[in-house]
This record gives structure tokens, sequence and C-alpha cells, in this order.
């Protein structure tokens, strides 16, 4: 099954690393996909048949892509018709799978073939352009940047998945039992670790020595990568098996093979592909290489003594944490220009001034490092448990009340965090252990936040107190001692923090007053911006005084950032719960229904904030950048799309099992109301948002009509609410529709000034270009587009390609 669910991703990344646009088309490609995975995901372990089904249908959409591609291409056209055949060949397995019940007698063999076929496909392709006159007619070169950044995302996403995803959902366990409890601990321990050794020290693939790659080295060596790369995820995999095993207390000897074998397997395979590349010295490098097979054995040997899970967890931990030691200290004695200076600790500094805000705004997005995107995805995965406990409670008042202030709690954290990052996040070591340490307590934050609320002393509050303190001493504080510049900005913000802590501390002390502190907490993470914009204001009433006073932050993370964020809340409040197996109730055609009309709304969901502009401007124009008061105001607004969204998911998983349940008659009135509530709410606050950012030249009129567009779309979700006496579907389907008519009406607003436009300048240009050829006329029509217009960028752009 993992091989089966990798050999479709695989075929895609071998096609969008060479392929990939961002044209109609392959909008419609991905989002036929997305609903292709949540297929995958809804049949798995239930229905060999329509798993087979939807996997079919997956290589279907690659191979109809390689075929356009081969069409269009006539350079590209072997590469293709081979990766096209050849997929085409697993495709037919599946196909076989899902229409001849006997064939399934041999399932297990044919998912065997499955996943020795992918590799054999790039080894066949090798063999057969194995003459460099060959290679060079018939290969296509391949983004190796983009390749790195997918296996990267794919390594940070099997770490959630299979450790803190699992564990932060075993809060029964952590709080019954002792052992489990310890092995949730050294789980939690166990990923840091293995995040740590993975991404920052140059064991897999450091961006900066691209050109020591193997995928650079020679065609061989990169054949080997793509294979070795999803043996090494099945490690981490059956690793996070095995953690989940012991905190469940399987039998020993299923958590010590797993355990054991994941491991070793994990750190067999990156050793392997560590020894791909390119030494730069080549020492350092064998001795790397060395530590990994060494650190693999040495995962074998609670197989060799017996070990009980307890001392087998240990013993993992343990080897994981001596060689991630043993890889910087070998690059400390033994290199002579380290490959590792983001392990220093430096001191604070400030990522921007106010002579380059303006500046620094504009260029290349500065990178959301990897472990502050894995605090990100740990909130979403807080959202994502919240979620799962409003859907077990009765939708009442007061149960949406603690889903709200627990949703603000994970929202400040997560926002101060990245405030801090914005300013002052440099990637050293100091900082590395800073995530480090906050990713460990707010795994402990997840475990107790299913608690009792009104429990004194519980684990939730006393996490959060730890967590809140982190901020204000380790990073405000920090900052304030040791940055005059950044004192007062930081200082502000760290007695923000330590208040948060206090009310928390006495929430603790106090039986009865958890949600009126924890209201306060919120209300405090809301108003810190519009508080600090007073504060300054009455402070230094000049331009230049304000500027002594404030310490300014890159705008373009906070954008990078909290898309990152966004994508997360979307995955794991609308997709991941509504991948429902139709088996499991009476109307199975209405369950199908619904999962195609959450994956069709995180689609338009996407569409809004990623790709139409509303509420995500591009960054000279964003509202960060506008104005003080237009900055506070985006701050203040920004969680109210997560937080709508986010609700949005429960109403749709509860409206989708009515439906499943009751058929077309099903009326679940609750979750229709807070449905259409928390659909108002992203709508509205999106548009108000989009109203905060500065229009593009020439489009004022198009942004306000986008902002109208908006409105008009959350006054239809209250017309739906107002109807009454509607069906669980009708209103579902509603609901997919107005999302789906407000895309429409942006990208026709988007289009309209362009086209406009185009057709002036066409029309101007024509009597000039009169008698000119092709060429010319484009030259022309290129040099004649204000430098300022999107249009000149998308005629560049094109040009270029």
């Amino acid at each position: 099954h993992f091989f089966c669910m990798w050999g479709v991703i695989a075929a895609s990344v071998t096609y969008s690393s060479r392929f990939n646009d961002t044209d109609v088309y392959h909008r419609v490609m991905w989002a036929c996909f997305l609903v292709g995975i949540a297929g995958q995901i809804a049949f798995l372990d239930h229905d060999a048949a329509f798993f087979a089904g939807c996997t079919f249908f997956l290589y279907l959409l690659i191979v109809a892509s390689f075929l356009r591609v081969a069409y269009y291409l006539p350079r590209a056209r072997p590469f293709s018709l081979f990766y096209a055949l050849c997929i085409g060949l697993q495709a037919s397995i599946f196909l076989v799978l899902a229409v001849w019940p006997r064939a399934r007698r041999i399932e297990r063999g044919l998912f065997w073939v499955n996943a020795v076929f992918e590799a054999a496909t790039h080894w066949l392709f090798v063999g057969i352009t194995a003459t460099s006159a060959a290679s060079k007619s018939w290969d296509v070169p391949v983004t190796i940047r983009y390749i790195i950044g997918r296996y990267q995302g794919f390594h940070i996403t099997i770490i959630v998945c299979s450790f803190l995803f699992p564990i932060s959902l075993q809060r029964e366990l952590f709080e019954t039992s002792r052992w489990s409890a310890i092995a949730v601990l050294l789980g939690n321990l166990y990923a840091v670790a293995l995040k740590l050794a993975l991404f920052d020290t140059a064991v897999n693939d450091p961006e900066h020595n691209l050109e020591r790659h193997a995928i650079r080295r020679s065609r061989f060596t990169a054949v080997f990568y793509f294979v070795l790369h999803p043996i090494g995820m099945l490690g981490i995999g059956l690793s996070g098996v095995g953690f989940m095993a012991a905190i469940t207390q399987k039998s020993e000897s299923f958590v010590r093979t797993l355990l054991c074998a994941g491991s070793a397997l994990t750190w067999a395979t990156i050793g392997l592909s560590k020894s791909l590349r390119l030494p730069k010295e080549a020492s350092v490098h064998y001795w790397k290489t060395a530590a990994l097979g060494v650190a693999a054995a040495l995962y074998l040997s609670p197989l060799a003594f017996r070990l009980d899970a307890h001392a087998t967890m240990i013993v993992v931990v343990v080897v994981m944490s001596a060689q991630l030691g043993a890889h910087l200290l070998i690059e400390k004695l033994l290199s002579a220009a380290s490959d590792l200076p983001n392990w220093r600790f430096m001191p604070p500094r400030g990522l921007v001034s106010w002579d380059a805000h303006d500046l620094a705004a504009a260029p290349t997005a500065p990178k959301v490092t990897d472990m502050e995107h894995l605090i990100s995805v740990l909130v979403a995965v807080g959202v994502f448990q919240l979620n799962e406990q409003l859907l077990d409670s009765a939708l009442s008042v007061d149960s949406i009340t603690q889903y709200v202030l627990k949703f603000g709690v994970l929202w400040g954290i997560l926002t101060h965090a990245f405030r801090y990052a914005a300013s002052h996040g440099v990637d050293d070591g100091y900082h590395k252990l800073l995530w480090a340490a906050m990713q460990f307590l707010l795994l402990l934050v997840l475990e107790g936040q299913g608690g009792i609320p009104d429990e004194q002393w519980s684990l939730y509050k006393v996490s959060l107190v730890c967590v809140y303190l982190l901020l204000a001493i380790c990073f405000y504080g920090r900052v304030a001692k040791s940055l005059p510049r950044a004192r007062h900005c930081a200082l502000f913000f760290a007695c923000k923090e330590a208040v948060d802590a206090a009310l928390l501390l006495s929430a603790c002390a106090v039986r009865g007053a958890s949600e009126t502190l924890l209201t306060l907490v919120v209300a405090g993470t809301l108003l810190s911006e519009p508080v600090l914009e007073l504060v300054q204001r009455c402070a230094a009433p000049t331009s230049k005084k304000r500027q002594d006073v404030l310490f300014p932050v890159q705008s373009i993370y906070f954008k990078s950032a909290f898309n990152h964020f966004l994508i997360e809340i979307i995955g794991v409040a609308i997709v991941v719960p509504n991948c429902l197996y139709p088996g499991a109730y009476t109307y199975q055609l209405h369950v199908v229904f619904g999962v195609i009309s959450a994956c069709l709304l995180t689609i338009c969901l996407k569409q809004l904030f990623l790709d139409a502009d509303l509420g995500c401007a591009q960054i000279e124009q964003h509202a960060l950048l506008r104005s003080p008061l237009h900055a506070v105001l985006f701050h203040v607004l920004q969680p109210m799309p997560q937080l709508g969204i986010a609700l949005s998911g429960v109403a749709i998983t509860l409206l989708i099992k009515g439906a499943g349940e009751g058929g077309e008659a099903a009326q679940h009135t609750r979750a229709q109301t807070l449905l259409c509530a928390a659909s108002a709410a992203v709508m509205a606050s999106l548009a108000f948002i989009d109203a905060l950012h500065k229009p593009r030249p020439h489009c004022a009129l198009a942004h306000s009509a986008k902002v109208i567009a908006g409105l008009v779309a959350a006054a239809s979700t209250l017309a739906v609410y107002l109807q009454g006496d509607t069906t669980d579907l009708f209103v579902l389907l509603a609901f997919v529709a107005i999302y789906a008519a407000l895309v429409f009406v942006q990208v026709c607003i988007d289009a309209i000034p362009s086209l406009l436009e185009w057709r002036r300048i066409s029309t101007s240009i024509r009597a000039r270009t009169h008698g000119a050829d092709m060429t010319e006329q484009l030259l022309t029509i290129g040099a004649s587009v204000p430098s300022e217009s999107p249009l000149r960028v998308e005629h560049q752009r094109r040009c270029d390609h």
C-alpha cells in the first residue's frame, strides 16, 4: 500500500519537475489529482477494487499529461512517450485489480510488481539512452532544486504523520499509563533528533551544494538517488508505527522489530544516498557515511539482545542522538571549511532595517526554516484535534466557545513565534535548539488539550505556561537584553507573553476561572498589535521617532509563513477528516458526493487565498506595507479566515455523515448553522482583508469589485441559512456553488483589466506595426506596455519561456 501511494506521487514528481506550469490545464489536472488521492485514502484497507480504481485514475492523469507534452513539444517527445507507456503499464495493473475479481487472489503479488516497476522504469530509460547522443536527444533535464524541495517536504510530512500527529492524539494513555507517557516523550525526542539529523547536518541534500548533488553527478547516481528515497521514507514510517505500538502497549516483539528495522532502514538508505554525492572534503564525507553505517547497525542491536520494548526505545533514541552529535563533531574536527555555519551560536540581530524595509519586501522571500515549518504543522495538528473533539460534542454554545478559545491560544503562539522569526529568526544553533524546545512543549500542550477545562494544574495549562515563558524569556527577552535597537518592541512582546503566562498560572490555581482567563489571553493576542501602535503613537508622535521605537518585520516572511499554515489548515480541517469510506454508511452515493464536494471546496479555497489574490495581494501592495493602521487591522482580521475554515471542516464532516446515514432527507440543523456562520466569516473577513491591501496600478475599480463580490458571497451564505428547512445535501451543494461562483467572479475580475489594457495597446500599436513581421510586432508590443503593468511581467515571462 505504501508503494501504491508513493508510485503515483513519484510519477507526478517525474512530470512536474520538468513540465509543470500554472495554466488552466494544470490547475484542472491537479484538482482531479486531489480527488483521486482522497479516493485512495477513503478506500484504503476497506475496498481493494475501488482503491485500485482510484490509483488507476491517478496514473491515468499523469499518462494524459505526458501525452499532451509529447504532442506539443517535439524536443520532449521521446521522453514523454516512454514514460507515458511505462506509467500506463503500471496503471494497467490497477485496472486489472479494479475490474477482474479473480485478480484479487494475487493482489499482494501485483502490488509488489508495482513497487518494483517504478525503479525499473528509470533503469530501463537509462539503459535505452546509454550513449551520449541518445541521452542528449531523449532525456529532459530535471529541476534539481524543485526535487530537493519536494523531497524535503515529503520528509517533513512523513515525520509529522508517523510521529507527531498520532502521538499527539494519545491523551488518555498519556495520563493513565506511565509507560505510555514515557513512550510519548521518547517518540517526540526521536522526531526532533530525526529532523535535525536529516535537514541540519548536511547529510540530506543541502541546497547550497547543488553542483555536487547525486542527480548532477551522473545519470546512474541520479537513478540510485530516486530509488533510495522512498525506502528511507518507508523506514521513517515504520519507526513511527513502532513508537505508536509501544504507546498502545502492543507485543514487545512487534515493537522491537518495527523500531529496529525502521530506524536501520532509514539511516542505511540515507547513508547510501549520501555516498552518491560528490564529496567536497573526502575525509569528512567518508567519516560521515561510515557513521551512518555504524548507526544503522547499532539500531539492530536490540534485536540481537532481545531487549524489551522500553529498553529498545531508549537505545533507539540514544543512538539517534549520538548519531546527530557524531556528525556535528566530525564536521567540527575534520572539516577545513565547515558546511555547518548554521550551528554556530550568534548574538541576536535584526533581519531588516527601516532603510531597507520597502526594498526588503520585494525581492526573494526569506526561507521559512524547517523547524519553523514544523511548528506550524504542529499547530495545525492541534486544530485537527480540536475538530475531532468538537465532532464528538453536541455543537453546543459551550463546546464552540471552548473551541474558539483554544484555537485562539494556538493562533497566538503561532503568530507571535512567526513575528519573532520575521524580525530576528536567524538559522543558527541557538534557534535550532529553541525551536526544538518549542516543538517538545507544543506536543505536551496537544496531549493535554482535550482534558477537563476547569481542572487545576492540568497538563494543558502547565504546558502553555512553559510555552509563554519560553517566548517571553528565550525569544523576546534575549533580544531585549542584547539588541538595544530592538529593545522597546521586544520588551513589549516579552511583557505580553509574561502576562499571558501569569494569567494561565492563575487559571491553574483558581478553580472555575479558566474560561475567563483564556478569554483574556486570546483578547491580548488580538489586541497586542493595536496596543503597540497606540503606545508608539503616544510615545513617538513623529515618523522618525516611531522608527526608533518600533522594529520592522519582513512582511514577505509573514505572507509565506501563513500561506504554509493556511494550506495545512485546509488539509487537516477539510481534506483529511472528510475522506470517508462510503461502505460504512447506508447511502453510499451520498457520501461519495460529499467527499467530492469537500475536494471541490478545498480547490476553491486554495484558488481564493493563493491564486486569485483575494486576501493575499502582491507583497508590494500588501496591507503590512501600506500604513501602520492597515497593518494593525490586518493582524486583527488575519485569524478569522483560518478559524472559519476550521469550523467549516467540522460542519462538512457532520453533513456528509448525516447524509450517509439519513439519505436525502437528513437534516442536521446545528451543523448547517455552523457551516453558514463559518463560511460567512471566511468570505467577509477575506473581503475586508483584501480591502486593506493597496490596489494595483490601474486596477482600483477591479479591486473594489473583488471586495464587493466577497461581501455578496458572504451575504449569500446567510441567505441559505435564512431559507430554513433545508437538507444537508442541499446546504453542502449550495456552499460549493457559492465558493465556485466567487472563484469564477474573482478570475473574471482579474482578467478584465489585463484584457482591456491589451486591447488598448494592440489597437494603438497596430498602425505602427503595419507591415512588420511577427517578431518585430512582439518586441514593439512588449516595449510599449508600461513597466509597472502586470502585463509586462507576463509578457517577459512568456518570452523567457
